[in-house]
């Protein structure tokens, strides 16, 4: 019997699978996707990394609840080959924000204090050999508890 995949894997799956659908023109990817070179038509870009902080409980190891802090950076990229690059970075973040704002079901059971922080200043970056984007990260904060015997299975199903 294969193993159970972790939280992390299971709200980086869910959450790319509700972004792609939700902003169908941006493509969505994790964010190992940059050690790929991205060609022209890869643009627009949201690249998702998934981080988390556990919680234990203080009941003895063994089966105690884990609650795990949940951080979802999401990083929307446009070219710079655009007069009005700033435009077109926060028209992405305005359909991103939406989609995200009330996800519902992601696929990995119930979570708590769900949150869109504060975006990041822009900031230029070279992706490839000849590309050179702009990108803002967009934070997004929840929690989702496990036990520690079992962190990828949420207990709030």
């Amino acid at each position: 019997m294969a193993a159970a995949e972790h939280i992390r894997t299971q709200v980086r799956k869910g959450v790319k699978a509700h972004l792609s659908a939700a902003v169908g023109d941006v493509h969505v990817h994790y964010a190992s996707r940059e050690n790929r070179k991205f060609q022209p038509d890869n643009f627009p870009l949201a690249l998702i990394a998934v981080t988390e902080s556990p919680r234990p409980s203080s009941e003895p190891p063994g089966g105690r609840i884990v609650d795990h802090d949940v951080l979802v950076n999401l990083k929307v990229s446009e070219r710079t080959a655009f007069d009005d690059l700033e435009d077109r970075i926060d028209a992405m973040c305005l359909r991103v924000e939406i989609a995200m704002a009330s996800p519902g079901d992601l696929g990995f059971g119930k979570y708590s204090n769900w949150k869109i922080g504060a975006t990041s200043p822009p900031f230029e970056e070279a992706m490839g050999d000849e590309t050179v984007v702009w990108s803002v990260v967009i934070p997004i904060t929840f929690t989702v508890s496990t036990l520690d015997t079992d962190p990828g299975r949420n207990i709030n199903p």
